[in-house]
């Protein structure tokens, strides 16, 4: 049983992180729950198991997902006794609200899958109410040492240090730029993309992209155009204070602490809200990769997960259209 579920869980490569739910969706008449397939260690392919997956997906990625689970269900669930019921929620803050309404008994509340892609937040509370169920009796000490170590104790947070949270796969922040249209920046200023090595050179850039859209329109005075935007702030701000030495919670002692530097803070304000406020950053849409398929912007910091995003065109306010070529640094 332990091969069978890792190998129904790596069909699940879309996934962002899974966790395993204690209370199983009730199945249908002719099969048994999961609860008691996983108890009795039977797969049975004349009363197969019914597996129920919450994601947040949507668009291609949905698309890409139920293949998935389409293929798995047509080809070794089939032979297994094993059907996956894909559910979308729709995005990642519905999921969350959703996982927590079921776990709270709360009237109209759909019964509680059995996997679901969660952030680690959403997973610590219903770890707290008892809702989840732990991988480890699935997967044996080697297999467990096939991922990178850090990623699968990042899943043990309960009191018997046990995986209640396992990584199908992991993102990072990228920086992105629109090269096509870069060029003519570069063209015009001598400001490379190879260039930009630091957060002080991206707004030192940014600035001089500014100056020199703003002198395009001679008759209109400020009409600049932001070079840059990101994503996460928080990302920004943690993991800068990081950089400079300063980590905002470090551990001391088995307990958290708070560092947050006057000096480190006045460099991550210098170079983020102040180009923000003088126009040189921008954030217009939900997402930067919106902004720049609209080419309100030229570069952008995201999650490698998102790279799908991406635009190969710009569209902009006049509706004309121009292929364009985006590079990850």
């Amino acid at each position: 049983m332990k091969t069978n579920f890792k190998k129904l869980v790596a069909g699940m490569l879309c996934l962002s992180i899974c966790a395993s739910i204690c209370s199983c969706g009730k199945s249908s008449d002719n099969s048994n729950s999961t609860a008691e397939a996983l108890k009795t260690n039977a797969l049975d392919p004349e009363n197969p198991t019914t597996i129920t997956v919450w994601n947040y997906y949507n668009g291609d990625q949905l698309n890409a997902f139920d293949k998935l689970v389409e293929e798995f269900n047509s080809t070794k669930g089939v032979n297994d006794g094993v059907v996956v019921v894909s559910i979308s929620q729709g995005d990642i803050n519905t999921l969350a609200d959703s996982l927590i309404e079921s776990a709270d008994g709360k009237a109209g509340a759909q019964e509680l899958p059995t996997l679901a892609s969660v952030y680690s937040e959403t997973a610590y509370i219903l770890e707290q109410e008892g809702k989840l169920a732990a991988f480890d009796p699935y997967f044996t000490d080697d297999e467990f040492s096939a991922y990178v170590p850090s990623f699968i104790e990042e899943g043990r947070f309960n009191a018997a240090n046990e995986v209640m949270l396992f990584p199908i796969s992991k993102s990072t922040e990228v920086f992105a730029a629109n090269e096509t249209d870069w060029a003519d920046f570069t063209d015009a200023t001598g400001v490379k993309l190879d260039d930009i090595k630091t957060q002080e050179d991206l707004v030192a850039a940014a600035e001089t992209y500014y100056e020199w859209t703003d002198s395009l329109t001679p008759d209109v005075a400020e009409d600049g155009k932001a070079l840059y935007g990101r994503d996460s702030v928080a990302n920004y701000v943690y993991l800068g204070s990081d950089q400079l030495g300063h980590e905002i919670f470090p551990v001391v002692d088995g307990k958290m602490t708070l560092d947050m530097d006057r000096d480190t803070f006045k460099t991550l304000w210098d170079n983020y809200y102040v180009p923000y406020i003088n126009g040189y950053f921008a954030s217009y849409a939900n997402f930067r990769s919106e902004d720049a398929k609209t080419g309100k912007i030229l570069a952008l910091t995201s999650s490698t997960s998102s790279v799908s995003y991406l635009p190969n065109q710009v569209t902009l306010e006049d509706d004309s259209i121009h292929d364009i070529t985006m590079t990850l640094k």
